[in-house]
């Protein structure tokens, strides 16, 4: 009799448990997974499943990245009780260029020791008629580190990579799945023209990509002055050429007392400048308003400017 009251006594506990558990699995999962890829990057949003909302502990979701059903990343992320029930979101940068391969993220539930069933988005390369290299005009820095992908057309036969200007150094690729090659160097040399090609071979044709690989701006001594309250001047000293021949767009950023004063684009211009992330007003005193900046990024040259300052003041 003892017996049967125990066993009855564990059944109730595994099919009466406040957080939804059967059979060790939990009812409490991701649900409305969604996988987009802003700026090279895999970004997962999901939200939990109402039974979720019974847990009272810190809720733990499982990331498992793979690429061309290869697992290359697993993460973790924690739910605390007063964000169930929102949106949850996720996001990571992959080495390789999104159009590469196939790209899938698993997501599951644990809690407790108890796991949900994996659930799986997955992005879904294009299907080249001719190789195709990516990434495509893409700026690196001198120095940095890159890799670079080959996709060959169905029924094509991969034979090489190459890079312009690096005839004397080993290309090793590596395979990522039947139509995918990926080759990775370090961008020890300036591009010396409009761009360094890499350049993909198959048995029947061959197709490249242009990487601009070229040296930060190092513009200086950024002053911009108003006399009239309507306009200001800019100037500064350029520095070295960058090797960069691309077009590069510069804007001006100008803050006071925390209050965005502008935010203006001025157009294209083949020089790089540097960009003035903070321009501050250092005195209202002066009668002609100097203006200096910390440089950082890249940047601009003169605009219209700030006669609403009072008015907004």
């Amino acid at each position: 009799m003892i017996i049967w009251i125990l066993l009855l006594s564990l059944f109730c506990e595994s099919t009466q448990d406040g957080n939804g558990k059967e059979n060790g699995v939990l009812h409490c999962e991701p649900q409305n997974m969604r996988l987009t890829t802003p700026d090279q990057k895999i970004l997962l949003t999901w939200e939990d499943d109402p039974s979720c909302l019974a847990v009272h502990d810190v809720l733990m979701y499982e990331v498992v990245v793979l690429i061309a059903d290869q697992q290359v990343h697993n993460d973790t992320f924690a739910v605390t009780p007063d964000q169930i029930g929102s949106t949850h979101s996720w996001n990571w940068k992959p080495h390789l260029p999104l159009e590469c391969a196939s790209h899938s993220v698993r997501l599951s539930s644990r809690y407790k020791n108890r796991t949900s069933p994996w659930k799986q988005e997955q992005t879904h390369p294009g299907n080249p008629k001719t190789p195709e290299v990516f990434p495509r005009d893409r700026v690196f820095k001198v120095g940095s580190r890159a890799t670079f992908c080959c996709v060959v057309p169905v029924g094509d036969t991969f034979d090489r990579m190459d890079i312009s200007r690096y005839s004397g150094t080993y290309m090793n690729t590596t395979k990522i799945s039947n139509q995918t090659y990926a080759l990775t160097i370090n961008l020890d040399q300036a591009s010396n023209t409009y761009c360094t090609d890499v350049k993909c071979h198959t048995k029947t044709q061959e197709n490249g990509a242009c990487a601009y690989i070229g040296y930060p701006p190092d513009d200086s001594n950024l002053l911009c002055e108003t006399r009239d309250l309507q306009s200001v001047e800019c100037l500064w000293t350029v520095g070295n050429d960058t090797r960069v021949k691309n077009e590069t767009e510069y804007h001006l950023l100008g803050r006071y007392n925390e209050t965005i004063l502008l935010d203006v684009a001025i157009g294209w211009s083949m020089e790089a400048k540097k960009c003035c992330e903070d321009l501050i007003l250092l005195s209202m005193n002066d009668p002609y308003l100097s203006l200096y900046t910390s440089i950082k990024k890249l940047c601009l040259a003169s605009l219209w400017l700030l006669n609403k300052t009072k008015q907004d003041n």
